[in-house]
């Protein structure tokens, strides 16, 4: 299988500093080796894909970063055959200097690894270069979200408004896509994924596939369950009919339908909702769909909800994950006690 994202030059425009320590290519086949670099990769993308049944944002960022490397390589005549600690070190070493944060350095050492692993048990390379690679600890980063008041006050100044089916549409719309990303706590790729036949099917909880392939159920509020019907009543219609194909511009490749679609009747996009969530800005500041995911398990916690549960309801692997949601609680608790308290 070939990945469209797996070729071309990499765009250096955003890490400029990057680019210009990289130096010049020494001579060599660069078209030779880059064929067989990006065999290599393919490879390894569709064994993500297949025997470890990887999502498809998940292979995307990996063949990014890769992809990523690759150029760093080119650049000095080198090939993953060629590869060695030093190679690694000296990568991740122009990373740290570039001033990547360090999440982002942290997440190409570990796609290095796996990737070197891989290319170990495969006997495309003798040995696992990245094996005794020290991989930079992340500082861990406390998303912020709003408080209760605040983002009910934000969702309930959304008014659709009369007269205007189309604004209307659009707004209903995008009140459904929050009260699912907020309500019941979901990544922007499961909201998306939904179609209009499962939709249908659901009644108080709702089954969700969500990272890995994992089945979980979420419940749904009432007032979410509402708002969702409203738009497949009202809101929905009116984006389907501003399609420009006889054929249906709103189904998925497997032909199902969309249940979330776009302006032009196709389904829709994280940049079409990164747009939506621009209508929420100005009562709460800059916010992203996951914005609205750790809100629902951050006010799930302040509210008393078990840890344990909240795991579960976000589909995290591991707890550590959602402990994060106690940080916040506990910032929030001492700037109450902060404000409130005399003696403070």
């Amino acid at each position: 299988m070939s990945y469209p994202f797996t070729s071309g030059p990499h765009d250096w425009s955003h890490t400029k500093s990057e680019a210009q320590m990289l130096g010049q290519s020494k001579k060599r086949n660069a078209q030779t080796r880059s064929k067989s670099d990006l065999e290599i990769l393919d490879r390894f993308l569709d064994w993500l894909k297949i025997d470890r049944n990887r999502a498809e944002n998940t292979i995307e960022a990996y063949s990014r970063d890769l992809r990523h490397f690759l150029d760093f390589l080119q650049r000095r005549g080198e090939s993953i055959e060629g590869v060695d600690r030093k190679t690694i070190r000296a990568y991740l070493s122009l990373l740290d200097t570039a001033r990547l944060s360090k999440a982002t350095i942290a997440r190409r050492a570990y796609v290095l690894r796996s990737f070197f692993r891989y290319c170990a048990e495969k006997k495309i390379l003798d040995v696992d270069p990245a094996v005794i690679v020290e991989v930079p600890k992340a500082s861990k980063v406390i998303p912020k979200v709003p408080t209760v008041a605040r983002l009910e006050e934000a969702l309930d100044e959304i008014e659709p408004p009369l007269g205007d089916a189309y604004s209307r549409a659009i707004t209903i719309r995008d009140l459904a896509l929050f009260e699912l990303l907020y309500g019941s706590g979901l990544r922007v790729s499961e909201a998306l994924s939904f179609t209009v036949s499962a939709w249908q099917k659901t009644r108080e909880s709702a089954r969700i596939t969500g990272k890995g392939g994992k089945e979980r159920l979420v419940p749904l509020s009432d007032y979410s369950r509402r708002v969702v019907e409203a738009y497949i009543k009202e809101g929905r219609p009116v984006l389907l009919s501003r399609r420009k194909t006889t054929a249906s511009s709103a189904d998925f490749p497997d032909g199902t339908e969309a249940l979330f679609i776009n302006s032009k009747g196709k389904p829709m996009t994280r940049r079409d909702v990164l747009r939506a969530c621009r209508r929420l800005e100005a009562k709460l500041g800059k916010v992203t769909p996951h914005t609205l995911r750790h809100a629902c398990a951050t006010h799930m916690l302040e509210g008393g909800a078990d840890l344990r549960v909240i795991q579960e309801m976000l589909g995290h692997a591991n707890l550590q994950t959602t402990q994060v949601y106690t940080h916040i609680s506990v910032e929030r608790l001492r700037k109450v006690h902060q404000d409130t308290h005399p003696r403070a």
